[in-house]
């Protein structure tokens, strides 16, 4: 018989888990996907937190449909390339050139590098909108422009799509012996 590599890498991660355990797993293919699913089956459990502050799945979900509806409040369109640039992300200015970056949202301590990116700015403190629902993307549409050092050590922007994001996550459920 003969497999993709797909259904190799199948074979091989569902071949350490129990009957129970497969019943378990699902696979969602987009981000979009894997937060309407914990929405909806973990509503009340706590999602994120910074140590101060904890939101549960629900208050998560509302906040990522806020942060949508603020986008788009800012006529941003499916497929526009938005930036984070945070404190460990210094070396994002040339990457929002590179790979035509429509925005660029900044931590506040970050103001004075993040108006010199060529690139419209705008603090993180701004985001406040009327939820919207989220676009409809499939697993092959581009979910995140990752940076990376890489082996040079010049920085690079990896372009991950929903689906490589989703397996790798699914994937790293697998350890021998059982799912974590």
């Amino acid at each position: 018989m003969i497999y993709n590599t797909t259904e190799k890498q199948r074979e091989y991660f569902y071949s350490m888990l129990t009957s129970e355990e497969k019943s378990l797993l699902k696979y969602i293919p987009t981000v979009n996907g894997l937060l309407d699913f914990a929405v909806d089956h973990f509503a009340d459990l706590p999602a994120i937190s910074d140590g101060k502050t904890t939101y549960t799945y629900k208050e998560f979900g509302e906040r990522v449909a806020k942060r949508r509806g603020y986008l788009k409040s800012l006529n941003f369109n499916q497929g526009d390339r938005i930036a984070v640039f945070a404190p460990n992300t210094l070396d994002a200015m040339e990457l929002c050139k590179k790979f035509d970056v429509s925005a660029l949202f900044y931590d506040n301590a970050l103001e004075g590098v993040a108006k010199t990116s060529g690139v419209e700015a705008y603090t993180t403190d701004l985001i406040e909108a009327d939820a919207i629902s989220p676009a409809n993307v499939t697993k092959d549409t581009i979910c995140s422009i990752c940076l990376t050092g890489g082996t040079t050590g010049t920085p690079k922007g990896a372009i991950m799509t929903h689906g490589a994001i989703m397996r790798g996550a699914f994937n790293g459920c697998f350890i021998s012996g059982g799912v974590l």
